[in-house]
């Protein structure tokens, strides 16, 4: 596993597939460079918790720890997709990432009014 592999491994829970890899099957693999592939990301999560693709639906009786990585690729959807995007409103730097995925706390001390402002 990659550096950006593992950190992301290890919050998440997901192997995101790169390039030239045995998981990555479609043309754009979801993790290039240093930018993973949002819809994929949001996808995968989805139909984790899809019933009608064999998964197990997010209640309040789900573990805290499922919820936490729920909410996280949740947020990295708005802000990679919506405040922070580029052309393709795909990709999401892996620079992101690390904020995102690191301490609420440290989240929450964030000025994230001057950074979409700034981007």
């Amino acid at each position: 596993m990659t550096g950006w592999q593992y950190f992301i491994y290890s919050v998440l829970g997901v192997k995101v597939p790169i390039k030239g890899s045995v998981d990555a099957t479609d043309r754009s693999p979801p993790l290039r460079k240093h930018q993973v592939s949002i819809t994929w990301l949001t996808k995968y999560f989805r139909d984790l918790h899809d019933p009608e693709k064999n998964g197990v639906p997010l209640n309040e009786e789900s573990p805290e720890l499922e919820k936490e990585r729920y909410a996280r690729v949740y947020l990295i959807g708005m802000i990679g997709g919506v405040f922070f995007s580029k052309k393709s409103r795909n990709l999401i730097s892996c620079g992101w990432l690390r904020i995102l995925l690191g301490s609420w706390d440290e989240m929450g001390e964030l000025s994230w009014a001057s950074a979409c402002l700034a981007s």
